[in-house]
């Protein structure tokens, strides 16, 4: 059974990914969290969501009276680990990552 377009799209951007990266065992990992992690979520759009990776339901991430919940916090980490993982700037990780979900093929079959 053939690919599926987008199947092949993600397979296309892990290689060249990489090549760019030539990437351990250890660190192959990266190649999914460059194209598949996010710190937006789709409304219409790609829109900024507390500048976090989303890694939980949307409803989950609260700030309350006395200040990010639990889920915020655990983002919060996970996104200061992943930049320093992938060697780029914390003010930099929401450009740096979602790569398959922001390619042109995948936003157009969002608005579809």
């Amino acid at each position: 059974m053939p690919r599926s377009t987008n199947a092949q799209l993600a397979i296309q951007m892990f290689d060249g990914l990489q090549n760019q990266f030539n990437w351990s065992p250890g660190t192959a990992w990266q190649g999914i969290a460059r194209p598949l992690l996010l710190c937006e979520i789709w409304r219409q759009g790609w829109q900024a969501f507390h500048d976090t990776v989303v890694c939980r339901e949307v409803n989950d991430f609260k700030i309350g009276a006395r200040g990010p919940n639990i889920v915020m916090q655990r983002a919060e980490q996970l996104s200061d680990y992943l930049a320093a993982e992938l060697g780029i700037p914390r003010n930099t990780l929401s450009q740096e990552i979602g790569l398959y979900w922001k390619h042109q093929s995948i936003m157009e079959n969002h608005t579809k």
